[in-house]
């Protein structure tokens, strides 16, 4: 085994990338915000302050504590049970690196438990099919006409020296789903691996590049995620020759190798069917996902940060639309959770504060074609 494949080297890649991701969008993790929470069940749980921060320095000592005690599986095991109350208490903490960190973490947890190479490989396997999901289902999600003629021109436009001219290009639009769909691929195929290595980190760099500070998209959290990508698939795939073989795989109905099964390939597929979260299933800029709008008087801004206040757009009837994006990310520094449920209870908190009739408009997924989204509207009565 390579240096760079041991367990400890991974467990650094990661747990390092977790807690630069959480630092760079600490609001998401404290409950003291005016970006209301959203907990999983039941909906009045949230974790007063201090407590809020108590639960955030503990996660980030778990982590450290994990580094330093390679061979002992407990603090794994706290930081396992810490993580799973964060996401718990908050939902817009599901940002994409999330679901595969968690799954990560049950890995290192269960190596360390027992640390034979049998379990090794065998986990080693997961993880592989783990980052090969992620290709195969964001490039899924981007093949439809919102992503090639809004969201991909946007994102290579907002790349430094050389964006502006691209954007300008149709073959360029496709080229990003066509490549995650090939690493997707090549990963599987052992022959194909080190190739897929290499179109990999040429991805990851190119989104680095995008979602730079000054271009329009940027999303500091998602940092962390790219550069551990590009390390873990070094880690994952430049060396490793093994088969996956799924129908083995199965047959062993190890619950951990079911559970990413289930997670990382069958649930997602639900997401065109509107049958599981976007976000869970690599749509994060896919431009098949919701969004949602407040509709309200001028006076009702005062709720929001005034950070907030340059985003409302005036319309014709002296209203103002709000995008809750604009809200999510001035706030928490990630967008908004793009589901119906998450939207509805930031509807129902702007209500309680001002007192009066607001109006939300949920723009849902695209047509994959026609780009024509149902609007639905909604309004203080039907979430109080």
């Amino acid at each position: 085994m390579k240096w760079y494949e041991r367990p400890q080297v991974l467990e650094i890649i990661v747990f390092l990338a977790m807690l630069a991701s959480l630092s760079l969008a600490t609001g998401v993790w404290l409950s003291t915000r005016s970006y209301p929470l959203t907990p999983l069940f039941p909906s009045w749980l949230i974790v007063p302050p201090p407590f809020d921060a108590f639960l955030v320095i503990t996660f980030v000592a778990l982590g450290v504590i994990a580094l330093l005690l390679p061979r002992d599986s407990r603090p794994v095991l706290g930081l396992l049970i810490n993580f799973s109350l964060l996401l718990w208490l908050d939902q817009s903490r599901w940002q994409p690196w999330v679901l595969p960190s968690f799954f990560f973490v049950i890995g290192f947890y269960l190596i360390r438990r027992h640390p034979n190479e049998g379990r090794i490989a065998s986990i080693y396997n997961m993880f592989r099919l783990i980052v090969i999901s992620g290709y195969l289902w964001s490039a899924l999600q981007q093949f439809n006409v919102s992503f090639l003629t809004e969201v991909m021109p946007r994102l290579v436009a907002s790349v430094p020296l050389i964006g502006q001219t691209l954007s300008a290009s149709l073959p360029v639009m496709f080229v990003l789903p066509i490549m995650e769909m090939v690493i997707g691929i090549g990963l599987y195929n052992v022959k194909t691996r080190k190739l897929a290595v290499i179109l990999g980190v040429v991805l990851h760099v190119f989104m680095l590049l995008a979602l730079n500070p000054w271009g329009g998209h940027w999303d500091a959290p998602a940092w962390p995620w790219h550069i551990s990508m590009m390390l873990l698939l070094v880690s994952f795939f430049w060396n490793a020759s093994e088969v996956i073989d799924i129908q083995a795989l199965i047959k062993s109905k190890h619950p951990f190798i079911l559970a990413v099964l289930l997670f990382f390939f069958l649930l997602p597929g639900l997401s065109f069917f509107g049958l599981w979260d976007s976000t869970l299933s690599f749509a994060r800029y896919s431009g098949n996902v919701k969004y949602a709008d407040f509709i309200m008087r001028p006076e009702h801004l005062k709720v929001f940060p005034e950070a907030v206040w340059k985003y409302a757009e005036r319309q014709r009837d002296g209203s103002v639309k709000l995008p809750l994006t604009a809200w999510s990310m001035t706030t928490i520094h990630t967008p908004s959770y793009p589901e119906k449920r998450v939207f509805l209870s930031a509807l129902a908190w702007v209500c309680q504060k001002t007192g009066d009739e607001i109006d939300m408009e949920i723009h849902h997924k695209p047509q994959w074609i026609t780009k024509e989204r149902l609007v639905t509207k909604w309004n203080c009565g039907d979430v109080l």
